[in-house]
């Protein structure tokens, strides 16, 4: 659970699922992430990343709905959409 920010500290675009990032991570949760759809923001380490968001979707503790929005907020942090 320390690996993304509280349910409640989320902006709601996130825990609504009213972003695109929320869609993205969906995707990636059901049928797997084309990461090529991704541009790392500058100084984010893409793989490094790509293994702290990777590990919150494997981790069983939080909701799928806490999953969910805060994979698709640091996403959003970390990466544009190309």
């Amino acid at each position: 659970m320390t690996l993304m920010p509280a349910y409640r500290d989320l902006p709601e675009e996130f825990t609504r699922g009213r972003s695109k990032y929320c869609d993205l991570v969906s995707t990636w949760f059901f049928k797997g992430l084309n990461k090529s759809a991704l541009r790392a923001k500058p100084g984010i380490d893409t793989r490094k990343a790509f293994r702290h968001l990777g590990t919150i979707l494997q981790d069983f503790t939080p909701s799928h709905e806490h999953k969910t929005a805060g994979v698709a907020y640091l996403m959003s942090l970390w990466f544009d959409i190309a």
